[in-house]
């Protein structure tokens, strides 16, 4: 599922554009050619970013996030609004349900 956004280019036309096209308009509008922007993306060193820990660490989290969550829902067990509370949400590792147990008497 694509996102669109509004984009004040004059290259847009007032019409909504993917993000990603949205973002190459822009730099063509900022900086005038693609020559110019692949220049600009090297001397800001913008690709360098992927290279550091801290983002190489906070991308392997978000990858375990999302593969617990496929997970949990490739085992129906997950919970989408139309079950009540009984199911835990997407990446819960509790095999209980999430409703308090009645006392045994």
């Amino acid at each position: 599922m694509s996102r669109t956004v509004r984009c004040s280019s004059r290259l847009a036309n007032g019409k909504p554009l993917y993000a990603r096209e949205a973002i190459k308009r822009g730099l063509v509008d900022k900086i005038g050619h693609a020559d110019e922007i692949f220049k600009f993306i090297k001397d800001q060193e913008l690709l360098e970013v992927t290279k550091a820990p801290a983002y190489r660490e906070s991308k392997i989290r978000s990858n375990r996030k999302a593969i617990r969550a496929l997970d949990s829902i490739e085992e129906e067990y997950y919970s989408t609004g139309r079950y009540g509370h009984d199911r835990p949400d997407a990446g819960s590792t509790k095999r209980e349900s999430s409703r308090p147990r009645e006392p045994k008497i």
